[in-house]
């Protein structure tokens, strides 16, 4: 498995990983739809799935490839593929 440290302020990781909420101020939060959850092992429409391991570790991981949101800031080191 590859891993790669990947410095994000909240704010940035909140923008990216959340949705916009338009009733709140445009207002972004990383809850709802855009949250993985742990039902199936699949990725969901943000490109996000959560596993936990054998450690009983929570992991949430994120595919580009999967990631079906239009976005206006697209930070390229995302859309590699990290395992």
């Amino acid at each position: 498995m590859r891993k790669k440290n990947i410095k994000m302020s909240r704010d940035e990781f909140i923008k990216y990983f959340g949705n916009k909420n338009v009733k709140k101020n445009n207002k972004y939060s990383w809850s709802g739809s855009c949250c993985p959850t742990f039902v199936d092992n699949n990725y969901n429409n943000c490109g996000q799935k959560l596993i936990i391991n054998e450690n009983n570790d929570i992991c949430i991981f994120y595919n580009f490839q999967y990631d079906k949101r239009e976005h206006t800031k697209i930070y390229e080191y995302l859309k590699k593929e990290i395992y």
